[in-house]
């Protein structure tokens, strides 16, 4: 058996990893992805649980504090993910709950509230 091995850190040292640690998460917006469809008669049922239906469409909004313009958001849409790059904050590979169109995205910021919005239509399955 070996014996111990013991590790004396700084107190400056653990600044500088608690610091490191932040900057690798504070740059992560808040976002939501919400599942946009309309209404029809048809579609509703006496049933408890309501019949799984693919949404018409997804709407991904993603948080941006302190971006005050649209100009140097980078945005990559593909089929299952979507991906948001500017100065301030990044999102990679984002998951999306349905394949959609990434041809068919249409974006939109909201300088008041500091919101960058994504509105694209899902794929429907044969």
């Amino acid at each position: 058996m070996s014996d111990p091995v013991t590790l004396t850190v700084s107190a400056k040292k653990i600044k500088e990893i608690s610091k490191d640690s932040q900057k690798l998460t504070s740059n992560i917006p808040k976002y939501s992805i919400v599942e946009r469809s309309s209404l029809s008669f048809e579609n509703c049922t006496s049933e408890v649980t309501p019949k799984q239906k693919v949404p018409e469409s997804l709407v991904i909004r993603v948080e941006l504090p302190g971006v005050s313009s649209a100009k140097g958001i980078d945005v990559d849409l593909q089929e299952q993910t979507f991906r948001l790059k500017c100065e301030k904050f990044k999102l990679e590979n984002v998951s999306l709950p349905f394949n959609v169109d990434k041809e068919s995205g249409k974006c939109k910021f909201y300088v008041d509230k500091q919101l960058f919005e994504l509105v694209v239509s899902v794929l429907k399955t044969p």
